[in-house]
Formats: C-alpha cells, sequence, structure tokens
C-alpha cells in the first residue's frame, strides 16, 4: 500500500512545577428529582440543562406523568397532560418547549411547554401499541406502531411538517410483526436510515433478523445479526452500531452497517440490557445498563467496566448530551452526571504536564490527502494507526516511535484505498488513546 508522511514538528514550551494531567475517563452523578416518582421510564435532553422525563409511578397516588428541568436537574416540575391518557411510551423534544410523545395509541404535540397539547396521529384498530418517536429537528421525525394482526405491516410513519401530517411509509414489509421491546429494538439515525428488531408472534426467533432501511422505511432488508441474539440496539451513524442481548449473551458490533457483526463475550452476567449510548461525538466511548448496573466502554464496545452510581435499580433509558452531562433514569429515580466521560485527572507525583491528544483531521472529508494534527505535552512512544470500518488495519503512520514534546502534523495520501469510513487512532505508551472518524471521498 502507497502512502505518504510528512511529520512536522512544532516546539512548545512547557510549564513546570504543575500537576501532571492523565488521560482517563471519570464519572461523578448526583441522584435528582427524589419524591416526584418511583418508576421512571424514558428521558430525553437537548443539553446539559434541559431535559424531559416520563414516570410511570407518581408520588403520591401513582399515575404517570412527564417532568421537565431547566437547570440541570438541580429542580423538576411537572408538565401539565391529558388527564386519563393511555400509557406514556417514548419521548421526543428539540427545545425546551416542543416536545412529542408516543402513547399506547397516539403522537402528541406540545408547543408550549405543556400548557395545551395536541393529538397529531392515533393508531389505526389492528396497532398494540405506538412504540418509537424520534424527531430530528422542528419539521422531520420518525414513529412505529406495531401490527400484530390481520395481515397488516408495522407502521412506519413520517413527517416532514412537524407532525401535521405524519404519512405511512411501510405498505408491503414486516407483516404481522412487532418490537416486543418498546423503542430499544428500533433506531432511526436520520430521517432515512433505520434499524429494527421486529420479530413475528408464534415464529421461532431463530429464523428473524435485525431489518434495515435506507429509504425512511418504506424497505426494509436483512441486515445479518438474529434477533434471537439481541434484545436492544443502538447505533453511533450508518455505519457503526452496538447490540446487546439478555443474560450470558455477547455484545455484538457492527462497522458496516449491518453486513456483518463481530461478537465479544462479557464478563458479566446481568439480565436485561435496558439502553445502551454513544457518548458525544466519539463512537469509541458507549454506555450500557443492564438491570441496576451501568458499564462504560472506550473501544466501540470490545471491552467494559462497571461504572459506581448512586443507588437506583432497573436502569431504563440513557441519555448523554456530552462526554459530560447527562442522565440515567430507572426505579426509584434519576441519576444526572455532572462531570464525566473522556476528561483529564490531577496526578499529584509528576512535576509537569502529562497530556496528548488528537486532533480532527484536515479536510475531512477528503480527496486523496489529509493533514493528521496531535499533541505532546511530554515524551513518550506513540502509535498512529488506521483502519476501515470492518476493524482491518489500513495504514501504520507511526510504530510505537518515540517522539519529544511537541505539536505534529502527519499527511496522510490515501493512495490505492477506497472511499469510505475510516477509524484514526493515536495510542500512548501506556494504552490510552484518542479515535477520530475520517471520510475518504475520492
Amino acid at each position: 500500500m502507497n502512502k505518504l508522511i510528512t511529520l512536522i514538528l512544532v516546539i512548545v514550551s512547557l510549564r513546570s512545577g504543575t500537576p501532571a494531567l492523565l488521560f482517563s475517563q471519570s464519572w461523578e452523578w448526583e441522584k435528582q428529582a427524589e419524591g416526584l416518582a418511583t418508576r421512571w421510564q424514558k428521558i430525553d435532553a437537548i443539553d446539559s440543562n434541559v431535559a424531559v422525563a416520563i414516570a410511570w409511578n407518581k408520588e403520591p397516588g401513582g399515575g404517570e406523568g412527564i417532568f421537565r428541568t431547566l437547570n440541570g436537574g438541580k429542580t423538576w416540575h411537572e408538565l401539565p397532560w391529558l388527564e386519563g391518557h393511555p400509557v406514556l411510551i417514548d419521548i421526543s423534544l428539540i427545545d425546551s418547549t416542543n416536545i412529542w410523545l408516543a402513547t399506547n395509541h397516539s403522537i402528541c404535540h406540545t408547543s408550549s411547554s405543556g400548557r395545551n397539547w395536541e393529538v397529531q396521529y392515533r393508531t389505526e384498530r389492528n396497532t398494540i401499541f405506538m412504540s418509537y418517536i424520534e424527531m430530528f429537528d422542528s419539521l422531520n421525525g420518525i414513529a412505529e406502531a406495531d401490527a400484530f394482526s390481520e395481515g397488516l405491516p408495522v407502521q412506519i410513519l413520517k413527517t416532514n411538517d412537524g407532525g401535521k401530517n405524519w404519512i405511512s411509509q411501510n405498505h408491503s414489509y414486516l407483516i404481522n410483526q412487532g418490537l416486543t421491546c418498546y423503542w430499544r429494538g428500533i433506531h432511526f439515525v436520520s430521517p432515512n436510515v433505520g434499524y429494527g428488531r421486529f420479530v413475528y408472534i408464534g415464529i421461532p426467533l431463530d429464523t428473524v433478523f435485525l431489518q434495515k432501511s435506507t429509504d425512511g422505511g418504506v424497505s426494509w432488508n436483512k441486515a445479518g445479526l438474529c434477533v434471537k441474539d439481541f434484545y436492544t440496539i443502538r447505533f453511533y451513524d450508518e455505519h457503526i452500531g452496538i447490540a446487546a442481548g439478555l443474560a450470558n449473551k455477547p455484545i455484538y458490533r457492527t462497522i458496516d452497517g449491518g453486513e456483518s457483526w463481530t461478537s465479544f463475550p462479557l464478563n458479566f452476567n446481568d439480565g436485561w440490557p435496558n439502553d445502551i449510548e454513544f457518548i458525544a461525538d466519539d463512537p469509541a466511548n458507549v454506555l450500557a445498563v443492564f438491570d441496576c448496573n451501568l458499564y462504560f466502554s472506550n473501544d466501540t464496545g470490545r471491552t467494559w467496566t462497571e461504572v459506581s452510581t448512586p443507588f437506583i435499580y432497573n436502569f431504563r433509558d440513557i441519555k448523554m448530551v456530552d462526554n459530560r452531562h447527562g442522565w440515567i433514569v430507572g426505579e426509584g429515580g434519576i441519576i444526572h452526571a455532572a462531570v464525566g466521560g473522556v476528561t483529564f485527572v490531577a496526578d499529584q507525583g509528576q512535576g509537569t504536564v502529562r497530556k496528548f491528544e488528537l486532533g480532527q483531521n484536515f479536510p475531512n472529508p477528503f480527496n486523496l490527502r489529509t493533514m493528521i494534527n496531535f499533541y505532546l505535552s511530554y515524551a513518550d512512544n506513540v502509535t498512529l494507526t488506521i483502519y476501515n470500518i470492518r476493524g482491518e488495519l489500513v495504514a501504520i503512520l507511526l510504530n510505537d516511535q518515540y517522539l519529544s514534546p511537541g505539536r505534529y502534523s502527519i499527511e496522510f495520501e490515501a493512495i490505492n484505498i477506497p472511499s469510505g469510513i475510516y477509524l484514526l487512532k493515536l495510542q500512548n505508551s501506556m494504552n490510552h488513546y484518542f479515535a477520530r472518524k475520517m471520510t475518504l471521498l475520492k
């Protein structure tokens, strides 16, 4: 394989006497919304301040409720809701006032923080319940409703006018099918590309496979993973996704849009995988909840470590808005990540700043040539590599090379490499690493 590598060193000055900073993952959680409800089902958020959550058991007296915070969870206020309305299933918001809800038989919307609600869509008689809704912006969204009877297809509903009209897309696929696991078994990463774990009643699971649509739900094709092997599925983009099954099942990962899957054994046995969440803009960092436990992966699902949290149980949903802020809901409350993700923590035993960073390549996407920039604040042996979306090594730009402190730029020329998505990885001698996604378009 031909490639051109140009290494440029820019010397930088370092201050002495400061604590070292080591690359790590750290999480600091706090419990929120105590006393408001006992069973929290779903949460969505737009930033570190604004979030809306669904509770299935309010206190006192039970019932359903919708709660919103505008200050990072310091206070939660219940929004008005339609008395006696069907069960709340899924939620999606694009700002602090516009909220969409999927109930078991309808899609509802408010543009006034819940003061007034309108029913935008009611399911047909054959549909058992709505299971999923996702608004991508103020106009475009996707919703799903099951159809387990009468020889009719799953309803994939699409809107491009903020829900004034929800148009059924699917007319001949997924007959008599449904999710059985609500929103956990379906994920649209855009208005056109989505994946679904649809099953038939009475049909053996080992004969049914994950389905993929690239035309907004109009048509569906097998995506390679048998539904008996997983329960929950989430994608970072149309290429990279993770699926998790019940106890004793491995984690499954795809990096080619579902054409092939790699399994990774888990070193824990903790029941139901209720949610998976990619963090911020790095597909390497992933959270997953299994019943009462939270796990973190920094290598796109290959290995996992447990993360300690304040006690709530039966975690149901994760929403991270960046690598430092997010929420988890479950039985007994809400927990909030005030600080977390990929951070630098003090090491008092050193006298210099110890830090390394990998910048985004530029331009990106690129045609043939791109510049890769990284920074070392201390001398170290580093390795810089490029992988394709199948996890295969494409190029070694630096191989355990000793470098002095400074800023470095490498020009990468992608001769004889096809167009596609690639992962750029910078690793140091302590096996800490940064990863970036880059796109080659020829």
